[in-house]
């Protein structure tokens, strides 16, 4: 029998995607959304999402009682999936979800288990949680001061050490997980990797297929069902990705900077590997896993060590590498898609680079463990990406020490020529003008990019997520110091340059080149710059409420 689709947006509250600002390391119990029931192909699926993880304290929902007691049995509800039929051969029909829950997956009392009060943005997340999600009658939560590595009290647990009590909380973190259709954990803070585990470990072998996304993407309505067709339609398929646009990319020109870089990564590069199966990076923000594989790799993937040292980011580069391991498809999907956010200042966008550029170093020497089992392309760009950072840092020392002024001008030239036929042809193929500044992006990667990736290699044992609170006045200057020292080679060289060449007078054919090289080099960066006032600037640091958001229009 074919297999069919409806393709519905729908905009209903409870949707699985939609313009919230869902917690770090969400995971959705998928694929298909309530009222997605249009064919009768279509079956329920529960989702089931895991906040981002917190500091030790209990909490509850808003509105919930200072001391909660059971709640008095209601009427059943039929469930919202119960219209929907189910994909042959597809994702199982979860369990209905009891209209009562059992007295330990009701809000815990503000105040307990851990003390104190809750931040102001513990509080935003949980009013987000109730208000999405339907309240209390819709959601579970609880408060776990350890988590599956740890009992909470500062020491961590390992095989047998574990007791009596962080196991049994550990099988009430999976029943919460099984037994409510929408469930909300707040387990002691150990890093993205490991509330990601948490949400793994919980669902065990209960689901087909686990969605994951970051803490700051707002989902398109039909992201989940978009990537559940490339899923099901080859079951060599481990995973799939989607198309992550930026939300505020009028913030900063990094940020816009940042958002035709995302277009041209994803829409061009990954369609380009997904065209072989072998996407090498399922981006956090928007991906899908297939369950039954990734619990094979789980505890490897979470235990993943670097020259003696626990890997602390890079959770979904090497998730996508586990899977390639296995000899299946990694996918990506333009149909799917979202927006993130991305730095909005130079020191932390450095800063992020940096850190992603020691990920990748690492997982690219993982990731050549496996080149035999798939396309030949996947080898090709490995090789070509990996070592092009370091011969193009050879060039420019040699052009720039032991060349001459023409030689260096016309590098410059070339760089942004390149630049300028990379972003005609994203304009042509997104049909908008704005990837023309895609060419300006070349100078920040010269700039700024490359001597971060050299550092990146130099200290890639060092870990660290290296930024801070998007919100928080940069204080951490390190990712600085690659951009300072290789400023001063290049300034240096072309001093150096400028001295050995005034040694010798100039004839009148290369004081021409000079000039005339000199005034197209300027008149490219005259119209550009125009071009960018006249229709970027004007739209930057527009504040949150004024973005865009196409995905929650009705």
């Amino acid at each position: 029998m074919k297999k069919e689709y409806v393709e519905h947006r729908c905009h209903h509250p409870l949707r699985c995607g939609g313009a919230l600002r869902h917690p770090a390391g969400l995971c959705h119990r998928l694929p298909v959304h309530p009222h997605r029931a249009a064919s009768p192909v279509l079956r329920p699926v529960r989702c089931v999402s895991l906040s981002a993880p917190l500091p030790p304290e209990s909490l509850r929902l808003p509105g919930a009682p200072a001391h909660a007691e059971p709640r008095a049995a209601a009427a059943p509800a039929p469930h919202r999936g119960a219209l929907h039929r189910r994909l042959p051969g597809g994702p199982r029909l979860p369990a209905q979800v009891p209209a009562q829950r059992p007295p330990h997956l009701l809000p815990r009392p503000e105040g307990g288990a851990g003390g104190g009060r809750k931040p102001p943005e513990d509080r935003y997340m949980m009013d987000i949680f109730q208000e999405v999600m339907g309240g209390v009658d819709q959601a579970g939560s609880m408060v776990w001061k350890g988590n599956y590595h740890s009992d909470g009290s500062g020491g961590g647990v390992r095989g047998g050490a574990r007791s009596a009590v962080h196991m049994e909380e550990a099988v009430r973190v999976a029943r919460l997980a099984r037994g409510c259709r929408y469930s909300c954990v707040m387990q002691e803070w150990g890093g993205k990797r490991e509330v990601m585990y948490t949400a793994f470990k919980a669902l065990g072998d209960s689901v087909d297929y686990v969605q994951v996304c970051d803490s700051d993407t707002v989902l398109d309505p039909a992201c989940t069902i978009e990537m559940l067709k490339i899923m099901e339609e080859d079951p060599m398929v481990g995973g799939v990705g989607g198309d992550v646009q930026i939300l505020n990319k009028y913030d900063s020109w990094i940020s816009f900077l940042s958002s035709v870089r995302y277009w041209m990564a994803f829409n061009i590069e990954r369609a380009c590997q997904s065209y072989f199966g072998c996407v090498q990076c399922i981006s956090g923000p928007l991906g899908m896993y297939r369950n039954s594989l990734l619990q094979r790799f789980l505890e490897p993937w979470y235990h993943q060590t670097f020259l003696g040292s626990k890997c602390s980011f890079g959770d979904d580069r090497h998730l996508t590498n586990r899977v390639l391991s296995f000899g299946y498809k990694t996918k990506y999907t333009a149909r799917s898609q979202c927006q993130t956010e991305t730095p909005t200042q130079y020191l932390r966008w450095l800063n992020q680079q940096t850190r992603w550029s020691k990920s990748y170093f690492r997982e690219w020497l993982y990731n050549a463990l496996w080149f035999h089992k798939h396309s030949l392309w996947m080898t090709y760009e490995s090789v070509v990406t990996g070592f092009f950072p370091f011969f193009l840092v050879a060039t420019v020392i040699h052009l720039f020490y032991r060349g001459r002024l023409w030689n260096i001008l016309l590098f410059l030239l070339t760089v942004q020529l390149v630049g300028m036929v990379k972003a005609t042809y994203a304009c042509f193929l997104r049909g908008s003008l704005v990837m023309i500044f895609m060419s300006l992006y070349s100078l920040l990667y010269m700039s700024s990019l490359l001597p971060s990736k050299i550092f990146a290699l130099l200290t890639i044992n060092k870990a660290g997520w290296g930024t801070s609170g998007r919100r928080k006045i940069v204080v951490n200057f390190i990712g600085a110091v690659p951009v300072t020292v290789w400023a001063t080679v290049l300034l240096g060289g072309v001093g150096y340059t400028i001295y050995c060449e005034t040694q010798e007078p100039f004839s009148d054919y290369e004081k021409v080149l000079l000039i005339a090289g000199l005034i197209l080099y300027a008149c490219y960066w005259v119209v550009l710059l125009v071009l960018y006032l006249a229709i970027v600037a004007k739209r930057c640091n527009k504040r949150e409420e004024q973005y865009h958001l196409p995905y929650a229009e009705a």
